[in-house]
């Protein structure tokens, strides 16, 4: 099983990135102190090794605080990977270390192989940006040559005017002065941040959810079945002993068998709002459109704490890029549905929902979200851990930054998918993709997704199975023999009349499809939305 409670890693491709304002306020406050330095005089002042010591500092800050900083985290992990190449069009300074070398100024064992060297990294980064899409194979091949002759470069750079600076400090006197002390001071240390090949997260922290590239960006492959998958869970779920009475309500679902394939983000409301462990036992009581949280001894009323906590723990959440959640069953805190509230009286009735799951289900309405009690039932649990695939691939779309044409190939990659589930909305996604787009490409992608989520949270029924599967076989019957007709005719109508599961006709499908190379087919999430070893549809 996998967890984390820490910051996500690998969301890329937001806009504007997450971390922005913290972020650019501290660059620019960091730019402003470079200058007035700069313009003190102070800096030319330094003698070596000096200006190294201050160069490699500021570099190993930078590094420190993308990894401790939780606003320049998140930025550089969601950052499209183009605005981060575009900065290094600044190394077109190259220019002026040759200019600077004509009168005199700089030596030519720096200026002319580090100038040509910058001005070559700048080109490269612009034509890159202009030119390549980073998500495709062939992109990421070409980020990354360029990342490393950039490497490569920068640190030829440096280490050079070190060399140059310690046999002779006068000649590299122009590069301690403005404008090119903020080289030393600014650019250097973010160029070299831009092309560390560690730059947003180890391997291991990715968990394979993207394929990194070396210029410390990723580019995200929906299809991969590596795909880092992000679940909310009650934390009791998982067998911490955090309820009330100091027990916890361990599922074996959840833990032996989701948990393989998923990493648990835990929370516990209660205890994150303070509560001990154990405690007084809570419950919901008055409206039951808007209950209040007492204690059940006490009468302490805990619903503001709850509810302000909630609204900002949800926020958080959303920036961890969840692609489901699984909520405590009953819990005044965390369940879904038929909760229950207590009457004035003493009396209950179920009829609440807990209210951390209330701020979450509002402030995140395409999330999936279930209860581990009734993820027992198996079309609820197919369903739901379906949904949870389908969110994280669309995500994984979005992040890789596609244009509006890729996403024909989404969409008709779960066609099948989307027809056993809502032929509705199915037929309203068509109709959204053949008028790319209409307006904003943000807007768009959003009406996309909250119509593509919708179509897969109505239930996928055994008749819109059965019409998915022959729409499938339609590809390949002419191919097929009288006998083997037969039986593929035989056991979708054994499927249509409960006498086998799905995994059966889909079974002998997927056989015919790679037997015919049947392209189309082949290529469809529906014959295989999640990982076979769920057995989800040995029981549907």
């Amino acid at each position: 099983m996998r967890q984390r409670d820490g910051e996500p890693v690998g969301t890329a491709a937001l806009w504007p990135p997450r971390g922005t304002g913290p972020v650019l306020t501290a660059a620019g406050a960091w730019l402003l102190a470079a200058v007035l330095v700069g313009a003190s005089g102070w800096f030319s002042t330094l003698r070596p090794p000096a200006p190294q010591l201050v160069l490699a500092g500021l570099t190993i800050a930078l590094l420190l605080a993308a990894r401790l900083w939780p606003p320049l985290r998140q930025f550089m992990d969601t950052a499209d990977l183009r605005a981060l190449v575009l900065f290094h069009v600044t190394r077109f300074v190259g220019f002026y270390f040759l200019a600077l070398h004509a009168r005199g100024e700089l030596p030519w064992a720096f200026a002319v192989p580090g100038g040509w060297g910058d001005n070559a990294v700048a080109a490269g980064a612009l034509l890159l940006v202009l030119l390549v899409r980073p998500h495709s194979r062939r992109g990421r091949r070409a980020y990354l040559a360029w990342n490393i002759f950039g490497l490569l470069d920068i640190l030829g750079v440096v280490l050079t005017a070190a060399r140059l600076t310690l046999g002779d400090p006068a000649s590299m006197k122009a590069l301690l002065e403005l404008p090119l002390s903020l080289l030393l001071t600014f650019a250097v240390p973010i160029n070299h941040r831009n092309t560390c090949p560690d730059a947003r997260a180890s391997g291991a922290d990715r968990a394979g959810t993207l394929s990194p590239i070396a210029d410390g960006t990723a580019v995200a492959d929906w299809r991969s079945p590596d795909l880092e998958i992000r679940v909310g869970v009650s934390a009791c779920l998982l067998g911490e002993a955090v309820r009330y009475d100091g027990g916890h309500k361990r599922d074996a679902f959840v833990t032996d068998t989701l948990g393989r394939y998923v990493t648990w983000v835990p929370v516990c409301p209660e205890v994150e709002i303070g509560l001990g462990t154990p405690r007084e036992a809570i419950r919901l009581q008055g409206d039951p459109a808007a209950p209040r949280l007492v204690g059940t001894k006490t009468g302490v009323d805990l619903t503001r704490r709850m509810t302000d906590y909630a609204r900002g723990r949800v926020r958080d959440l959303a920036g961890l890029g969840l692609s489901g959640y699984v909520l405590k069953r009953a819990s005044p805190s965390c369940g879904m549905e038929r909760v229950k509230v207590y009457s004035e009286d003493g009396m209950p009735g179920r009829m609440g929902r807990g209210l951390f799951a209330s701020a979450l289900l509002d402030a995140l309405p395409l999330l999936p979200v279930e209860e581990e009690g009734r993820l027992t039932d198996p079309r609820l649990r197919e369903s739901f851990i379906t949904r949870v695939f389908a969110h994280r691939r669309l995500a994984a779309f979005r992040e890789a930054g596609a244009r509006a044409g890729d996403l024909v190939a989404f969409h008709t990659a779960h066609k099948y998918l989307l027809l056993a589930h809502s032929p509705r909305h199915d037929a309203t996604l068509g109709r959204l993709v053949a008028g790319r787009p209409g307006g904003a490409r943000a807007r768009w992608l959003d009406a996309y997704a909250e119509q593509f989520m919708a179509a897969l949270s109505v239930m996928a029924t055994t008749k819109k199975h059965v019409n998915v599967l022959q729409h499938v076989m339609g590809f390949f019957k002419d191919r097929l023999a009288a006998p083997e007709k037969r039986e593929l005719i035989g056991l979708i109508d054994d499927y249509a009349r409960g006498l086998v599961p799905l995994v059966v006709p889909i079974t002998l499908v997927n056989h015919y499809v790679a037997r015919f190379d049947v392209a189309y087919v082949r290529d469809q999430v529906y014959l295989r939305p999640h990982p076979k070893e769920l057995l989800l549809r040995n029981h549907v």
